[in-house]
């Protein structure tokens, strides 16, 4: 089951996205299941094999759902206008604009 995508995208919610942390390498960097993981913790983007310079919506919701993922994001994309916007977002951030 953990390599069938339907079972693993039914059971994101359940598992609040951690799932991804246990999946084979060919579902962590699957897009859907990526974004559905991240939609439930964003911390789950440390765990996605994903390129994610291609997928940007999916590193844009990560920040969203949880702005402690910020400062383990490369200084490229910690420099990203949307995503600092983002950040600034958040009620509790002002720990993660200091490393802006």
């Amino acid at each position: 089951l953990r390599y069938d995508k339907e079972f693993v995208l039914s059971n994101v919610s359940q598992t609040k996205g951690r799932i991804l942390e246990y999946l084979p390498d060919e579902l962590r960097s699957d897009p859907d299941i990526v974004m559905a993981c991240v939609q439930q913790n964003g911390r789950m983007l440390l765990y996605s094999t994903l390129s994610i310079e291609e997928h940007r919506d999916i590193l844009v919701e990560s920040v969203r759902s949880n702005v402690s993922v910020f400062p383990n994001l490369s200084k490229a994309q910690q420099q990203d206008k949307e995503l600092i916007l983002e950040v600034a977002k958040q009620e509790h951030s002002f720990k993660c604009l200091e490393l802006i």
